[in-house]
C-alpha cells in the first residue's frame, strides 16, 4: 500500500449538438435517463491529470437549452460545463466560416451583457486559444429574431464576434449553472449557402479543442503549484500609503503564500479614501 489517496474523479457536463462527435472521445458510454424521461449519454474521459466522467446532453439548436442545463446539473452536479453551440459572425473581417468563438461574454437580445470563461477552465481555454488558428476570444449575442437594425447594433459593439440560437445559450443563464465554471464554444457557419463549404469543419475543430481542455485540466491543487511558479512581480503584492483623506497610514500586504492574482476587496466609509 503506497498510502496515497485515490484522486476524486472529477465531473464535466457537455451541451452540444453534436453528440456523437462528442461521445466518441469517452470510453464506457452509455445512455441513462433522469426522472422526467430526458436521456444522456455518460462516459469516461482519461486523463493525466485525473480521469473525468463526462455527462453528455444533445441540445438542438430549436431546443430549450435552460430545461435541458437545469435537469442535467441537478442530476450530475458537474465540477465544469462545456457548451457547444452553431451560430453566424458578425465581425465578418475577424470571424470566418469554420473558425471557433470561445465566448469571453455572452449579450442578450437587448445587449446586457455578462461575462463568462472566468474560471480555470475558462482561463486555460483562453492560454490554448493563443497562436491556435480558427480561434477567437470575444462576445456571443443571442437573439431570437433576426433584424438588419439589430444586426448593425451588435457589427458596432466590437467585441461580439458571433451570435447563436438563443434557445441553447439559455443553458448558461439558469441559476443552477452560475456558479460553474463554464465554457462556450461557438462554431461559425456561413452566411450564405457555400457549395464548398464543409458542415464538418468547425464542429470538428470544436470538439479537437474540446477534448484538449479535459486533457491539459490539472486538478485544484495542481493548478495552484503550476500558478505560483510564475513570477510574483507580475502582481500587486504590497501596497504603502500615507496622508490620503481620511487615511494616515495604511500598509496592505499579501501574505507570500498567497500567488496574488484574483480580486481583493477594500472597504471602507465614504470619505476615506478607498478609490485613492
Amino acid at each position: 500500500m503506497s498510502g496515497q489517496s485515490t484522486p476524486r474523479r472529477r465531473k464535466a457536463l457537455i451541451l452540444t449538438e453534436w453528440l456523437k462527435r462528442v461521445t466518441s472521445n469517452l470510453t464506457a458510454v452509455r445512455e441513462e435517463a433522469d426522472d422526467q424521461g430526458n436521456l444522456y449519454d455518460v462516459g469516461s474521459f482519461r486523463s493525466e491529470f485525473g480521469d473525468w466522467d463526462v455527462s453528455v446532453a444533445l441540445t438542438p439548436r430549436d431546443s430549450d437549452g435552460a430545461r435541458i442545463a437545469f435537469r442535467a446539473i441537478a442530476k450530475y452536479r458537474p465540477d465544469v460545463m462545456i457548451v457547444l453551440v452553431s451560430g453566424t459572425a458578425i465581425q465578418e473581417h475577424v470571424v470566418t466560416p469554420g473558425d471557433v468563438v470561445i465566448a469571453s461574454s455572452l449579450y442578450s437580445e437587448d445587449f446586457s451583457k455578462q461575462s463568462i470563461g472566468a474560471g480555470p477552465l475558462g482561463q486555460l481555454a483562453m492560454r490554448l486559444r493563443d497562436g491556435s488558428a480558427g480561434f477567437h476570444a470575444g462576445g456571443i449575442a443571442t437573439v431570437e429574431i433576426l433584424t438588419n437594425a439589430w444586426l448593425t447594433n451588435a457589427y458596432n459593439r466590437r467585441d461580439i464576434l458571433s451570435y447563436a440560437s438563443k434557445s441553447i445559450l439559455g443553458a448558461v443563464r439558469v441559476k443552477a449553472a452560475r456558479s460553474l465554471d463554464t465554457v462556450v464554444l461557438c462554431c461559425i457557419e456561413p452566411t450564405h449557402f457555400d457549395p464548398d463549404w464543409d458542415p464538418d469543419k468547425s464542429p470538428n475543430r470544436a470538439v479537437n479543442f474540446l477534448t484538449s481542455l479535459l486533457g491539459r485540466f490539472r486538478s485544484s491543487k495542481a493548478e495552484t503549484n503550476a500558478t505560483r511558479e510564475l513570477p510574483q512581480q507580475r502582481y500587486l503584492t504590497r501596497l504603502e500609503i500615507e496622508n490620503v483623506r481620511a487615511v494616515a497610514h495604511l500598509v496592505w500586504e499579501i501574505p507570500s503564500t498567497s500567488t496574488g492574482q484574483g480580486w481583493h476587496l477594500l472597504v471602507g466609509q465614504n470619505g476615506a479614501g478607498k478609490t485613492t
